[in-house]
């Protein structure tokens, strides 16, 4: 395990993969010569999205956030963390300490970052935050059903309840909810979140995995949107598309303006 408080990255996650089969699936989203036109204020980066060894990735796509950005340059209603585990096998439970202690517990969410699952399962992986405190939080990483993760690594983002203008959450698509239709093609699962007190215009909204839950015989096609985006709240749509299947799905937000 590898616990990691950069202070100069920016944390990043996915939210589309298209990768092929007969491989493990490998993929991982990083920062790479981020510029800066003043203190903690950055105006460039190179982005990667890149499998290795002999995975075949048609498709991908990431979300990242900036804090110092969100904050106007002021992130002490921020913190963020990498958290990297290898031989995965059911469930592990770090506890993740803030760097310094809020005045109240934050609210914290996972974004998926990296992968590789072992070919011969299901693609399965979930990563979330519990028993958050002002001080550290508990992540639970899993898989479950004999799949084999050899590598994952997830960025945690931690947001003080008094920020204003941030919202942050999830949802998760289970496997007792069968996907449907969704038009274009597409099979998955949408669900309607609020974001408790209303913003003054709707804000921008990013999304990214915390949970991955394919069948093994098709190609891994699944991806998270943000839709239909008010100052109240919007809808995540979680979905799939060709002859992929999937079982279930879940995507972390940060909501900001």
């Amino acid at each position: 395990m590898n616990i990691q408080h950069p202070q100069d990255g920016i944390p990043i996650g996915l939210n589309k993969l298209d990768i092929g089969t007969g491989a493990n699936v490998r993929v991982r989203a990083y920062f790479e010569n981020i510029s800066k036109l003043f203190a903690n204020v950055r105006d460039a980066a190179d982005i990667h999205l890149e499998s290795w060894a002999d995975t075949r990735l048609y498709d991908a796509r990431c979300s990242w956030f900036d804090p110092f950005v969100a904050n106007h340059g002021h992130p002490g209603t921020f913190q963020w963390g990498t958290f990297s585990s290898s031989q995965l096998f059911a469930e592990q439970l770090p506890k993740i300490s803030f760097p310094h202690s809020f005045n109240n517990p934050p609210n914290v969410i996972v974004w998926i970052r990296s992968l590789d699952v072992d070919k011969v399962n299901n693609p399965r992986v979930e990563a979330l935050a519990t028993d958050v405190t002002d001080h550290d939080f508990t992540l639970h990483l899993r898989t479950w059903g004999g799949t084999h993760v050899y590598d994952v690594t997830v960025d945690w983002i931690a947001v003080s309840r008094d920020n204003p203008s941030v919202r942050v959450g999830q949802f998760t698509a289970t496997p007792d909810v069968f996907p449907s239709g969704l038009g274009e093609g597409k099979t998955g699962y949408t669900g309607r979140l609020d974001f408790g007190q209303a913003f003054g215009q709707p804000p921008r909204v990013v999304v990214g995995f915390n949970k991955i839950d394919a069948a093994k015989e098709k190609n891994l096609r699944i991806e998270a949107n943000a839709d239909k985006i008010t100052n109240t709240g919007f809808e995540m749509v979680i979905n799939s598309w060709g002859d992929s299947v999937i079982y279930g799905g879940g995507a972390a937000y940060i909501a900001f303006i």
